[in-house]
């Protein structure tokens, strides 16, 4: 069963479970015995409210082996997967992380956003970056292209207090998130397109 599913980031609706599985999916899935009755249920942050996610767990001779998560959701991470890539890319285009962190709580209505939310977010990142740059299909060691800045284009701008290999990779990392910064719902859609290229999360 693939995680497909996407949550667009401008939700703000009142329900407050949200569910990735129709009814009619969810029953078929129990006739068959694959998932089981009792759902696992996360906490999410979004918007000023709290949304609780409820995940099929999957069956594997009556025992449970594994939780169907939607694209946005990360393990263990109280927001939507978007909001932690479009932190990072305010980051990488010149904006200090505290400045960072104040500008993606008020987008996505999180008014305790940190800073240091973001520097974990960055170095697990900095970590899978030859997957990510797989997107751009190019190779890791040649991040050219990742330095040539277009005419209107944010450039990438990283701390000199970071790592040397953040340092290093930073301009590529940004190539992969810049369209966040420019195209709505993009950063869903980096996180959907990893998943389905190689059965995954990003970070």
């Amino acid at each position: 069963m693939e995680n497909i599913a996407q949550f667009p980031n401008d939700y703000k609706g009142s329900v407050i479970t949200f569910y990735h599985l129709t009814n009619e999916e969810y029953c078929k899935l129990r006739r068959a015995g694959l998932i089981a009755k009792k759902l696992n249920t996360y906490r999410l942050i979004l918007n000023f409210r709290e949304i609780q996610i409820e995940c099929p767990v999957i069956l594997h001779d009556k025992r449970p082996v594994a939780v169907v998560l939607p694209a946005f959701k990360l393990p263990y991470y109280p927001y939507p997967c978007f909001v932690y890539l479009f932190a990072v890319a305010m980051y990488l285009s010149g904006v200090s992380m505290r400045k960072a962190a104040i500008i993606t709580g008020k987008k996505y209505g999180i008014p305790h956003f940190s800073h240091s939310t973001i520097s974990r977010a960055f170095s697990k990142m900095v970590l899978n970056i030859s997957l990510l740059n797989t997107i751009l299909n190019a190779e890791v060691s040649d991040n050219t292209a990742a330095n040539i800045a277009l005419p209107g284009k944010p450039t990438c701008i990283v701390s000199k207090h970071c790592s040397d290999i953040k340092r290093e990779l930073a301009p590529l990392l940004f190539s992969v998130l810049a369209p966040i910064l420019e195209i709505p719902f993009k950063e869903s859609l980096i996180v959907f397109e990893h998943f389905r290229k190689y059965c995954c999360l990003l970070f």
